[in-house]
């Protein structure tokens, strides 16, 4: 309890003493208060967010924390398109939005579950985010996804296999429509991004052998590399198609921000 008050403090999420009591109450398991609305922050730009599970508002604290290593980050061009795939429920996506907020945003989210969570944050603030309701993936087919028990931890059926993580998986699967990300960035009517980011629980090793069809449209890359994918290959991967990888290292899974130094960078388009 300590260690949750001290992350709220830091995070400033508002109301703090609702949230502590919401935060304890469903992580005793009780049922009700169903959901919780509070207020986040990011520099001097605020939003505010709904949170539905107890995991959902650590994920928030990690966030939106001081501690949060993106904001160490500052990218050395302007930032006017944001791509998020794995949008999750949305937290991240309004942390882009607070963070740049004469961006456009948009999102990729594979489950419909998740996509509506998003759209309940974009009618919070008065938002309004492309997203693209599929999975990221190497080919334009269909793809099995199997379910956990937290919503930010589903993954790709053809990763469950070579990962040694499969705590709190289900043995439920459902399937989605998947699409390479070039055909979503066509679909969104992105000629480039300046900032892409990937958190897609190991299918990136899909995504990085596919880089060729892509890379030159990102300008930045911040990109969570899982333990089935191999960071040796990575990197060589991304070296290859013109990234410089400067690292955002951290025990367990990495997380990388890559910034193209060689090739075409295409001009963004602006909505």
């Amino acid at each position: 309890m300590r260690r949750f008050l001290k992350k709220l403090h830091e995070a400033q999420l508002e109301p703090g003493l609702p949230v502590t009591l919401w935060w304890a109450w469903r992580t005793l398991g009780f049922a009700r208060p169903a959901a919780l609305t509070g207020r986040v922050r990011v520099g001097r730009e605020s939003a505010r967010l709904e949170w539905q599970h107890a995991g959902e508002l650590l994920q928030a604290l990690s966030i939106f924390s001081a501690e949060n290593a993106w904001n160490h980050w500052q990218p050395g061009h302007e930032i006017r398109t944001v791509l998020d795939v794995g949008a999750n429920i949305g937290q991240t996506l309004a942390y882009w939005k607070l963070r740049f907020p004469s961006a456009r945003i948009a999102a990729v989210e594979m489950m419909p579950d998740n996509v509506a969570r998003i759209r309940r944050q974009e009618a919070l603030n008065g938002w309004n985010f492309d997203v693209m309701p599929v999975a990221a993936t190497a080919t334009a087919e269909t793809v099995e996804v199997r379910l956990s028990e937290a919503n930010s931890r589903n993954r790709l059926e053809s990763v469950v296999e070579t990962s040694a993580v499969r705590d709190r998986l289900r043995p439920e699967t459902v399937r989605v429509p998947g699409l390479p990300l070039a055909a979503i960035m066509d679909r969104l009517g992105l000629a480039a991004v300046d900032l892409m980011k990937v958190d897609i629980e190991g299918a990136e090793v899909g995504l990085i052998a596919d880089l060729p069809n892509w890379a030159p449209r990102v300008r930045s890359l911040i990109i969570e590399i899982h333990d089935n994918v191999d960071p040796a290959w990575a990197r060589r991967q991304l070296a290859a198609a013109g990234f410089r990888v400067e690292g955002l290292d951290a025990p367990g899974n990495p997380e990388w921000v890559c910034v193209r130094e060689s090739g075409p960078i295409l001009q963004p388009v602006i909505a």
